[in-house]
């Protein structure tokens, strides 16, 4: 914490109101000139995080955020129009969950994780899950649950490789040499040449392999979200097939709940779990990776995911940490950082 680190302690889950954006903004007008400048407002915004760093960068795009009149001062006015609903989101924005495809399929059925480079057990997840359950349901609005749902003529699976063309933008142009794991472009009537990885037969709807682990708990608040239901396209993300041709409709959901921020877990971290929480980003969502509650296929993939995630103002967090933040009392930089961008895309119809 930095600034005025002990004002923003009355705040969390607390309701912003006009009064109170009245009141921040008297308390960091240092110099009571009736405007927050530059200095000013990185006093407010360090005084706002727990923890992390503000760059010059950073600082310019929340000055311009408040500056609504772009005049080069924040206003009262600008304040009661940009800070009220950019704070209402630090202090007591609606949390979701989502947990990406805890199925038995990747656990111990024929994509089971444990057999892949990082050779992390997708089972490990399960407990970690169910304990966040048991501890934080009431701090979830809502809890979903996303299942791979395959069709059995699905374009991932390399045994359906027979019945369809590669296309000639793929470099591996003979399908006797396809194995698992390749790469190719497969030509599709409803979408054209597609890209696709090379998945053994998995997940295929109302299989036991398609299962949610039998010792998932689920929440009482939740719901389902199914995806790769298209027999030509694959589906990582929660939220959208991997071209962005189709949408699930988790983000509607979200919506309709007024979810700002969301804790993304699940299987695997470097393929279904990152898209979906680069989709959540994307989306304007404040985002959180719960790195104990996830099992990943690549070691590099893994760091990277998470890389990209914080890149873009996401935080990875372990369960123990959940509470604090939750709370809204652990406020990471990255968060309140990403917290405008909540507000800019909540206001231009993005999320």
């Amino acid at each position: 914490m930095f600034g005025n680190s002990k004002f923003f302690n009355q705040y969390p889950g607390k309701d912003i109101t006009e009064a109170d954006i009245k009141r921040i903004f008297q308390t960091f007008d240092a110099n009571k000139d009736n405007a927050l400048d530059k200095a000013e407002v990185k006093n407010l915004v360090e005084s706002i995080a727990t923890s992390g760093s503000l760059s010059a960068a950073e600082l310019d795009k929340i000055y311009a955020f408040l500056d609504k009149d772009k005049d080069g001062l924040v206003s009262p006015s600008d304040m009661a129009a940009r800070a009220l609903p950019w704070l209402s989101v630090i202090f007591s924005g609606p949390v979701a969950m989502v947990i990406v495809d805890v199925q038995n399929d990747f656990i111990t059925g024929s994509l089971a994780l444990k057999v892949y480079p990082a050779k992390e057990d997708g089972a490990n997840v399960v407990p970690v899950i169910n304990d966040v359950i048991a501890k934080h349901s009431a701090a979830f609005k809502t809890v979903i649950y996303s299942l791979d749902w395959h069709p059995a003529d699905h374009i991932s699976f390399l045994d359906n490789l027979a019945k369809r063309k590669l296309s000639d933008k793929s470099k591996i142009k003979d399908a006797a040499k396809v194995g698992l794991n390749d790469v190719v472009v497969l030509e599709t009537k409803a979408y054209g040449p597609i890209e696709q990885i090379m998945w053994p037969r998995h997940c295929v709807q109302n299989s036991s392999g398609a299962e949610l682990h039998s010792e998932l708990k689920l929440a009482g608040n939740h719901t389902k979200v199914y995806k790769g239901t298209d027999p030509d396209i694959d589906s990582y993300s929660a939220f959208w097939d991997n071209n962005k041709l189709k949408k699930t409709d988790l983000h509607d959901r979200l919506s309709k709940l007024g979810i700002s921020d969301l804790i993304v877990c699940g299987l695997a971290t470097d393929v279904c779990v990152g898209s979906t929480a680069a989709h959540a980003q994307e989306l304007g969502y404040r985002t959180a990776l719960l790195e104990d509650a996830c099992c990943g296929v690549m070691p590099d993939g893994i760091a990277a995911t998470k890389a990209k995630l914080t890149a873009a103002h996401g935080v990875v967090v372990r369960s123990g940490q959940l509470n604090e933040l939750l709370a809204k009392r652990d406020r990471p930089m990255a968060w309140v950082l990403a917290a405008v961008d909540c507000v800019e895309k909540l206001a231009n119809g993005g999320h």
